[in-house]
């Protein structure tokens, strides 16, 4: 009980003793009164509130049912402060009510108990629904009845059918006041037959409704021990077992709950929709319920502020999606405990339903409810409220924010978005599946767009089917079926895709490409889209991008009933008018126009509304092709395809035409799109050879068929450990294989993070190379994808760090470098996304970033912070200078921030000499080849097309090249120290000696071991890597890969370039 309510003064008897007396009289004590007190005279309200629960209990049970009956005034008459709250402790009559209802209800299987329990029920309904304001007043204690009456029904091990049926009854009698005469009392006072309808409110009735006032009430408890600050949402929810059996009252809280009860927190941090996705109770209701907190709690406004309800964390930092999903891993760690039915739903003790009346509630009659009645259904309705949870986070946050919502840090790099803007034209079925193999797709997408790309299909030996013959494309079909089959997407919010303007998709096509997605937005450029192919591809369409040809008769399909307004959820279409194509006037296509958006507004007829009322006004009935039990949610699965509409007054909704004529949308000609096979060859190029880049090449592809054996042994001795240990054989059999690893825990990648302007990642030199990476690159509602290149150059950039170590793993990540502007000095480079590039790429543990551009120092600490956080996990960085000349000093950042632990790295002539455009060199740690580099030497692999490779590529000059070389060099350093831990001879180096290399005063101090040139002109910062490496890349190339001396000579290199401390 709670503090500050009434005490019993008196134990009851004991229900089930046959001696007990029937005629039992009830003493009130109010803890806060003395019973002395002639409260008469000083608390009116307090002793007319308590005369007439004495009179209701004791003295005129059948007077007082009468009087609620027939007139409620009379109640009044003789009750006058009964809507009131008491002097003394602020409790109303329904606290009293529900305060010491154990005491009300009297003894069981009794006639005369039986008709008082009717009689207290009744007087709550009757009091009310004519005074429901009485929910929302706290007592003195700031317990309100309605909260009261939850926790009442929480108290585990006296558990009473009938508090749960008086709490339902409080709730659903909690209405408007109707102020009609013709309403009677007794009307407002039947008993609530559990369908949960609606109010009768009229539309200009602008007052709160009470009981979602009542609901926003902040009420202090102690439960369980705990001290509550929370509103009846939190409790409700909280405690969402009390209502199994009669779950359309927690649905009536729902979705009566206003923005301010929802979005507001209790003393633990968590908001109601935090304990409405709890896993445990995964079920239909649950997710109608979490539907309904979404729409009262995530106005434009609060999102705008990110403080929708969806935006709201715990303490822990855990998001409504994120407690979900935490309370879902719990629940899946623990055995199975759960038989499969409706009780193991519940909370102990509660097992009997109410359905109806008080007969019901009195046999308690077991039935079983749409509950969760195993973990796989369970399983099955947590995976539709996480769609749901994914739809509206992606559908209206920005793509960050709504990263944050759904994975915290993202260290996973789940992509919630495919866009191939900036890729290749032209592509291998095989070589795309293979780039995009690693990389981790969200079941629901925020968008996907494709520029007109053709697919390159793979021949099949064993194919015996003949191609179907249609002239339109269908290339789009293999990616949406790609995003389907092999990527576990199954929503996709919004599609863009430019067609091609002299060979478009057909019709089949895009219909198999989308269906099933259920896409809300569609902007597919093909001209005249027929309605009934985006009814029959995507029935949920919210709004559509249409593009036109001037054809009148395509304006009249479109609106047409069973045009476009078929789409039922259709709110907003936009036409692009292609004025290429149309062969009308101005004047003709605006009056056309203008005339499809008065269609489009056309009200329904009223012989349709006649005929609809008629025929008992049937709903929309979906008939899909496969069955399913579960009920469509709006904001989650998408809508069941071929939806027949039987209510034709449905196909008269409003939607909205936009349209400009001066919008000229571009088109793609199909001359735009590259035949298939390389472009023609280009002239040679004929640059001075770099001595390094030469000795660089040739132990990278030595050093490179090394580390690939030692994976491949580390892998076959790990397999075969596991095969040992599952056997029964003795120890002795397990006798050492040839070369494979003594301990055969596979040894770590060494990751370069690479923040530039995305990366080519199907190059085929970088294949088997790349990372799934992330952008911090957008450009209006789209995001700049990380496996492209808007200018080539972090591709360039990846390529040559793959050069100097090949079994370096690149994580790219993109940002906005600026419109046509090279990735270094000319760059437009956002500091914010910086500084959250530079973060991504430690929280992905990475052990070097490589950064080619500059920006000015910032005035905010945002990016400095950054880069500090960097060097405080031991990333090493690596940063480029400004290419701007010898009398510029290091005023810019990264390069300029803590000049004593970021590596400055300059551009070198062919000839070691700095180049003239890298800045000051005693500002530089070390200079590398920057000037007239070709990007990609002799490519590693089938020689058939080397000399195409080397062919079709242009040098490149300046520090950003030099800087990606050297972020590669540093890889290089520690491979080598990792095959030394592995395989040196005598002493080895340490974990502590190879964690030191990620120290930049110590991997600088290893490079310089490579042999430093002693000319003036270079002032000792250029590095003469050949001294170290054409020794060992010449005895490397008289010994097979896979031998032990092999590896000894890597092992060498490092001890020589790395002290023992």
């Amino acid at each position: 009980m709670l503090p500050g309510s009434n005490h019993i003064a008196r134990e009851h008897d004991d229900p089930d003793d046959p001696d007990s007396d029937d005629d039992f009289q009830i003493s009130y004590v109010n803890p806060e009164e003395d019973s002395d007190h002639d409260e008469g005279e000083t608390a009116p309200k307090e002793a007319c509130i308590r005369r007439f629960v004495e009179d209701l209990m004791t003295n005129d049970t059948d007077g007082i049912r009468t009087m609620l009956k027939n007139d409620f005034g009379q109640i009044l008459d003789k009750y006058p402060d009964l809507p009131c709250q008491s002097e003394l402790d602020g409790r109303t009559v329904l606290h009293r009510i529900v305060d010491d209802f154990p005491r009300m209800a009297g003894k069981k299987d009794s006639n005369k108990n039986l008709n008082l329990k009717q009689t207290i029920i009744f007087a709550v309904m009757t009091i009310t629904s004519r005074h429901p304001e009485l929910l929302a007043k706290p007592a003195n204690n700031g317990i309100t009845p309605l909260y009261r009456v939850i926790v009442s029904c929480c108290a585990k091990g006296d558990e009473d059918p009938m508090r749960s049926h008086l709490m339902r009854q409080m709730i659903f009698k909690c209405k408007r006041v109707k102020t009609d005469a013709a309403a009677s009392t007794a009307g407002d006072a039947r008993m609530d037959d559990g369908t949960g309808g609606q109010d009768s409110i009229r539309s200009e009735d602008k007052t709160p409704h009470p009981l979602t006032e009542a609901l926003k009430v902040k009420c202090t408890s102690v439960i369980d021990n705990m001290n509550r600050s929370e509103n009846v949402l939190h409790l409700a929810m909280r405690h969402h077992w009390v209502f199994a059996s009669q779950m359309k009252a927690l649905v009536r809280l729902a979705s009566n709950a206003s923005e301010e009860t929802i979005v507001e927190k209790d003393g633990n941090g968590f908001s109601p929709l935090h304990y409405a996705v709890n896993y445990e109770w995964s079920s239909q209701e649950q997710l109608t319920i979490v539907k309904h907190l979404i729409q009262n709690g995530e106005s434009a406004a609060l999102i705008e502020r990110r403080q929708g309800v969806l935006d709201l964390t715990t303490k822990d930092g855990l998001s409504a999606y994120r407690y979900h999903m935490l309370t879902r891993e719990r629940a899946q760690k623990q055995p199975s405990q759960h038989p499969n039915n409706t009780a193991a739903w519940k909370a102990p003790g509660i097992r009997r339903a109410m359905t109806g009346g008080l007969k019901d509630v009195e046999n308690a009659a077991v039935q079983r409810e749409q509950m969760p009645d195993s973990r796989d259904e369970r399983e099955e309705w947590s995976e539709e409220l996480q769609i749901l949870l994914k739809v509206e986070c992606l559908r209206t946050r920005k793509h960050e924010v709504a990263n944050r919502l759904l994975y915290g840090d993202n260290l996973q790099d789940i992509q919630t978005w495919f866009d191939y803007q900036g890729a290749a034209k032209e592509v291998d079925e095989q070589a795309f599946q293979s780039t995009f193999e690693n990389v981790t797709f969200e079941s629901v997408l925020k968008y996907v767009a494709f520029p007109p790309v053709r697919i390159r299909k793979t021949k099949s030996r064993n194919s015996s089917r003949r191609p179907v013959v249609r002239r339109g494309r269908s290339d789009m079909e293999f990616f949406f079926n790609w995003l389907r089959e092999k990527k576990g997407v199954k929503r996709i919010l919004k599609v863009i895709v430019e067609d091609s303007v002299d060979e478009p998709h057909s019709d089949e096509a895009i219909e198999k490409a989308l269906n099933g997605f259920g896409v809300l937005s569609l902007d597919w450029s093909k001209p005249d889209l027929d309605p009934e192919a985006l009814y029959k591809a995507s029935p949920g369409l919210t709004d559509v991008v249409l593009h036109w040809t001037g054809n009148n008769a395509i304006l009249r399909a479109w609106g047409e009933p069973k045009g476009l307004r078929r789409l039922l959820q259709l709110r907003k279409i936009e036409i692009l008018v292609d004025q290429t194509k149309t062969l009308e006037s101005r004047e003709r296509l605006n009056t056309n126009l203008r005339d499809l958006g008065a269609r489009l507004k056309e009200q329904c007829p009223d012989y349709l509304k006649e005929w609809a009322q008629k025929n008992g006004n049937p709903k929309t009935k979906d008939t899909p092709a496969t069955g399913s039990s579960k009920a469509a949610v709006t904001m989650g699965p998408p809508p069941r395809p071929y939806a027949a509409v039987e209510d034709p007054t449905l196909l008269y909704h409003p939607v909205e035409c936009h349209y400009d004529l001066d919008a000229y949308f571009p088109r793609w000609s199909d001359s735009s799109i590259p035949p298939s096979g390389h472009n023609g060859d280009r002239n040679n190029i004929l640059t001075p050879p770099h001595i390094w880049l030469g000795a660089v090449d040739d132990f990278a592809e030595r050093i490179s068929n090394v580390w690939e054996r030692i994976i491949r042994d580390s892998r076959s001795a790990s397999q075969a450990t596991n095969a040992d240990s599952a056997q029964t054989t003795p120890a002795n059999t397990s006798a050492p294989r040839g070369n494979a690893l003594s301990n055969t825990r596979a040894p770590e990648d060494v990751i370069v993070a690479l923040i530039d302007d995305g990366v080519d990642t199907m190059a085929e030199q970088l294949s088997g190379r790349m990372l799934p990476g992330r952008t911090f690159g957008f450009e209006g509602d789209r995001n700049l994808p990380w496996y492209a290149s808007e200018t080539g150059h972090g591709t360039v950039m990846a390529t040559m760090i793959s050069r100097v170590c090949p079994m370096a793993k690149i994580y790219p990540i993109r940002l906005n470098m600026g419109a046509k502007l090279t990735a270094g000095a000319g760059a437009m480079i956002n500091v914010d996304s910086a500084a959250q590039a530079i973060r991504a790429a430690v929280d992905r543990k990475a052990t070097i970033i490589s950064i080619s551009w500059t920006v000015g120092i910032p005035k905010s600490d945002t990016l400095g912070n950054a880069i500090q956080y960097a060097l405080d996990n031991d990333v090493l960085l690596f940063c480029s200078s400004r290419d701007s000349g010898h009398g510029t000093g290091i005023d810019y950042y990264p390069a300029g921030f803590r000049r004593d632990a970021v590596i400055k790295i300059g551009a070198a002539e062919p000839s070691g000499s700095p180049y003239d455009w890298a800045g000051p060199i005693e500002n530089l740690d070390f200079i590398f080849p920057g000037v007239e580099v070709v990007q990609r030497h002799t490519f590693r692999g089938p020689t058939a097309g080397a000399s195409k490779e080397i062919r079709e590529m242009e040098p490149k000059t300046g520090s950003s090249v030099a800087t990606a070389l050297g972020a590669g060099l540093a890889a290089l350093v520690i491979y080598c120290a990792r095959i030394n831990q592995m395989y040196a001879e005598g002493e080895k180096l340490s974990d502590a000696d190879v964690a030191k290399l990620r120290r930049s005063a110590f991997m600088i101090q290893a490079i310089r071991n490579f042999g430093m040139s002693t000319s003036d002109v270079t002032k000792n910062k250029f590095v003469e890597v050949w001294r170290k490496l054409d020794d060992r890349t010449q005895r490397l190339a008289q010994v097979r890969a896979d031998s032990n001396e092999a590896r000894k000579i890597v092992a060498q290199l490092a001890r020589d370039l790395i002290p023992v401390v």
